[in-house]
Parts: structure tokens; C-alpha cells; sequence
């Protein structure tokens, strides 16, 4: 019995051991390179995988001692001699020995499947297709799982989304808990039209299964951002660093997020850690140093701006960003500097024709100021902080013509602009245009009731015209609402006096009088 028990059972278990080890290299295998595709090219001549059998070579016929069950067996090394080939950059042996599986069981799932690896990593993405549909056809149960998530891969790597989103929906049909598949399921949803809630969906179903997933919380974060549901991203990529404290570009998009809120502490954290994590991201860097310069912190701001220079000294914008700290220091030449460092590097960026020509404006070169504000219109004619700078720099310059036109396209532009109306009545009024300035500080007033420049201008309008009541009348306009207003008493004091001078019964001037004599 027990003699019988050795002949019969012991080499079936024996069989059965083989199998199951060969298995489970081979599912181990799969999983590890399953996440592994990369962006493979077409190759020009992509290998047709029906070739392998006859051009490899195969199993040498004219073994007749050789049983099925020794052939089975021997399918199974040889596969996994392909494996180990393949794993140490044999490929063409490791197809030479699929090759003679295939030639000798052209249904083998197993080695259907390292053939569709092995030509993927070749860049021969058609013929690897071809060859996971295979493994896919003679593969049973979960087993499909792996083959079609790489065969996703590469539909999703030649723009392919739709088979491909059928192919992982297919992996994960065979594997519910599949991580990767749902991953690339969702990112491709994601990037459908009418994929977005789709998307989020399948994250949220990742994240249950895997709530550590730091990078599925930030993906589902740029999601929601996306949405305008910018709390709901902030949370989740404040879980993808809770999960990974590395992923700079969630601290990253925290920070942005925690600036635009006003949280000056938080984003100074966030972009501080961002930096930490990659010292090479500049982007960190330059909105670590804004961050900085709003906080009043110039010096703090500068330092990291030349630090950030010293990494790479290209970074077009952060010698923008440095021109404004040294702006904030009051080191005007240094910063003129800076900003033509900056328009070097980028000639097309607007803020830096803008900001220079601040710079020189405050050194009083206003014609070297207005050179750069016309540099900036070039870029975009509807910049109105350049016009209206434009306007104040021939204004210093004493070109009210030219200041008027400046102003006059400012409130073309945007007609709720109270100092350009304010500045375009002083301009009017400079060119003797005494209506039109008149017209001017009244919108001012209709814009803006009680501004006080517009009050004080209309009274010595009025009084240059020797409108005196309306003078006076604009004066007590004034005084009520600042009565410390320079100059303003002795120059209602005397328009009323000259009122009496011609009508001694004048009620408006005797209320003035009466006012400013109770020390009003």
C-alpha cells in the first residue's frame, strides 16, 4: 500500500508543487511589472507576434519518448528560465524560450503575457497588444486581472483612452481591490469632457480601499480645485501629505491655496516644506520669497530670491521677484537692475515693463518711464495701470496733452476709474478746458460722493471762474466732512468776504462767516 501510495501520489503532489510555485513567481512577477509600464514608442517596424514560433525557433521535433504530462512540466521551466532571462536584460533569450513554449502550446496564457512585457519594454507597442489579448484569451479568472491592466497601459500610452478605459474597467472586474487599475481608470476619466464626477467618484472608492494613498488625495484634490471647491481640495491635499510628507507638489498647491485665503502663516509653511522636499523647485521658492514680501519681510524675501538664483540663474522670474523686494528696501538702482535681468531672460513679461518703469518714475526719469509703459501696451493694449502711470509720468513732465489723452483712454476703459476722472479734470483745467474739467470732478463726485481732492478742485474752479457762491458752496461741502483741510478755512474766509464786498446781504457768505467765527 505504501509502496503504491510513492508510485501513484507522489508525483502528482510533486507536479502540483511545481505548478503552484511556477505560479506564483509568475503572479509575482506581473504584479511588480505591472506597475512598472512606461511611455513605450511604435517602433517602424513593429514585430508581428504570430512570428515567434517558426523565426525563434521552437521544440525540436522527433522526440518521441517525450510524454504530454513531461511537456507540461517542461512548458513551466522553461517559462520561468524566461522570466529570469527577461529580469536580467535578456531579452532575446527570454523570447527564444517563449518562443518554444508557444511553438509547442500556442494557448499558454503565462508566456503569451511575458512576450506582451518583453516587446512593450522594446517600444513594439502593437505586437505587445496583440500578445495580451492572447494572454488575456487563454488566461482564466483573476489571472486576467494583470494583462489587462497592462494592456491599458499601452492603449492609454497611444491615446487610445476609451479602450482603455474598457481595459482597466475589465482588470478590475477580475480585481475589485486592484489599485493601480482604478488609478489609471480614474486619471483617464478625469481627462474626459464629461469625466469629472466620474473621476472623483472612483477615487473616493480608491480611497476607501486605500486611504493612504497619498497620490490618489491629490489627484482627487486638483479635481475638486478644478470644481471651485477649493476647501474640500484643501483637505485632500493636506491627507496626501499626512500620507507622504515628500509630495511637494501638495504642499505646493496648499500654500497656494492657503494665500489666496489670507493665511500668510499656513502657505509660508507649506511652501517652506515644498522646498524642503525638492530644493530644486523654484516655483516653491519664488512664491516662498512673495509670500515674504507681503508679510513686509523684504530682507527674508531677498535672501530666498538669491538663493533661488544661485540654483538657477534662468529662473526669468525670480528676478522679478527680487527687483520687487529690493523695491520694498528702497534699493531703487538694484532693483532697476534686477528687472532688466528679468526682461532679459523674458522680454514678453508685462509686470516687469510695468514695475521698471515705477523704478524709474521714482528716480523722476519720467520719459524713460514712459518708454516702458508704451512696452507694456505693446504686450496688451488694455493694461490700464500703464496707461494711467503713463498719464501721471507726462503730467511730471508737464505734457498735459499727452496726460490727457492717457487718462481719457483709462476711463474709456474702465469707467469707474475715480483718480483717472480726477486726474483727467487737472488735466483739463492745466489746458484751460475749464467745463470739461468741471464734468470730470463732478463723475468723480458721483463715483465717489465726498472726495475731498474732486470738492477742493470744483471750489478753486469755481473760484478762478469767479463763481464765488458756488465756490463757497463747494468749500462748506468740504469743511464738513474735514475741516482740517489745508487752507481750506482762510480760503473760504476770503471768497466770502468777496461775496459781501458785492452783495452785502449774501446769506450764504454771512452763514460762513458766522460758522468760521465759532471756530467751526
Amino acid at each position: 500500500m505504501i509502496r503504491f501510495f510513492h508510485r501513484s501520489f507522489i508525483p502528482v503532489l510533486a507536479l502540483f508543487a511545481v505548478l503552484a510555485g511556477t505560479l506564483i513567481v509568475l503572479t509575482r512577477m506581473a504584479d511588480i511589472h505591472s506597475a512598472k509600464v512606461t511611455v513605450v514608442d511604435i517602433s517602424a517596424a513593429d514585430v508581428n507576434t504570430q512570428m515567434f514560433a517558426s523565426a525563434l525557433g521552437g521544440i525540436p521535433a522527433g522526440q518521441d519518448s517525450t510524454t504530454a504530462q513531461e511537456y507540461i512540466d517542461s512548458d513551466q521551466v522553461i517559462v520561468k528560465r524566461a522570466i529570469s532571462a527577461a529580469a536580467h536584460d535578456s531579452t532575446e533569450a527570454a523570447l527564444s524560450l517563449l518562443s518554444a513554449v508557444l511553438a509547442h502550446n500556442p494557448k499558454h496564457g503565462t508566456a503569451w503575457f511575458q512576450v506582451g512585457r518583453i516587446l512593450s519594454e522594446q517600444g513594439n507597442t502593437l505586437a505587445a497588444i496583440d500578445a495580451y489579448d492572447k494572454a488575456i484569451m487563454y488566461t482564466k479568472g483573476r489571472g486576467k486581472a494583470v494583462p489587462y491592466y497592462n494592456l491599458g497601459c499601452l492603449l492609454r500610452n497611444q491615446g487610445r483612452n476609451v479602450e482603455a478605459i474598457s481595459a482597466f474597467g475589465k482588470a478590475l472586474d477580475e480585481r475589485p481591490a486592484y489599485l493601480e487599475a482604478r488609478m489609471n481608470l480614474a486619471v483617464l476619466y478625469s481627462r474626459l469632457p464629461d469625466g469629472k464626477v466620474e473621476a472623483r467618484r472612483l477615487y473616493r472608492q480608491l480611497l476607501r480601499l486605500h486611504p493612504d494613498y497619498a497620490q490618489a488625495h491629490y489627484n482627487l484634490g486638483l479635481l475638486l480645485l478644478a470644481a471651485d471647491r477649493q476647501d474640500s481640495a484643501l483637505v485632500e491635499f493636506e491627507a496626501a501629505v499626512a500620507s507622504d510628507s515628500t509630495l511637494t507638489k501638495a504642499w505646493f498647491n496648499i500654500g497656494r491655496l492657503t494665500s489666496r485665503s489670507g493665511d500668510k502663516v499656513r502657505a509660508e509653511v507649506a511652501y517652506r516644506k515644498a522646498v524642503a522636499a525638492d530644493p530644486e523647485n523654484l516655483k516653491a521658492r519664488r512664491n516662498l520669497a512673495i509670500i515674504l514680501q507681503n508679510s513686509g519681510r523684504c530682507e527674508e524675501a531677498l535672501a530666498v530670491c538669491n538663493e533661488t538664483i544661485a540654483r538657477n540663474p534662468s529662473f526669468a522670474r525670480i528676478w522679478f521677484t527680487k527687483g520687487r523686494s529690493l523695491s520694498c528696501l528702497k534699493r531703487l538702482n538694484e532693483a532697476e537692475k534686477a528687472y532688466r535681468r528679468a526682461l532679459a531672460l523674458e522680454p514678453e513679461n508685462a509686470k516687469a515693463w510695468l514695475n521698471l518703469g515705477v523704478i524709474l518714475a521714482k528716480e523722476r526719469r519720467y520719459l524713460d518711464a514712459v518708454l516702458c509703459y508704451r512696452e507694456v501696451l505693446n504686450l496688451d493694449p488694455g493694461h490700464i495701470a500703464a496707461r494711467y502711470n503713463m498719464g501721471i509720468a507726462y503730467s511730471r513732465v508737464s505734457d498735459f496733452a499727452a496726460a490727457r489723452q492717457a487718462y481719457a483712454q483709462v476711463v474709456s476703459l474702465d469707467p469707474g476709474h475715480v483718480k483717472a476722472w480726477l486726474n483727467l479734470g487737472v488735466a483739463h483745467a492745466k489746458l484751460a478746458e475749464n467745463n470739461k474739467a468741471r464734468e470730470c470732478y463732478l463723475k468723480v463726485l458721483e463715483l465717489d460722493p465726498g472726495n475731498e481732492s474732486a470738492l477742493a478742485n470744483l471750489a478753486l474752479l469755481e473760484e478762478r471762474l469767479g463763481n464765488l457762491t458756488a465756490a463757497v458752496k463747494f468749500g462748506m461741502e468740504l469743511l464738513e466732512i474735514n475741516p482740517d483741510h489745508p487752507g481750506l478755512k482762510d480760503q473760504l474766509r476770503l471768497n466770502a468776504e468777496r461775496l459781501l464786498g458785492t452783495d452785502p446781504n449774501n446769506s450764504v457768505a454771512n452763514q460762513v462767516l458766522e460758522l468760521l467765527a465759532k471756530g467751526v
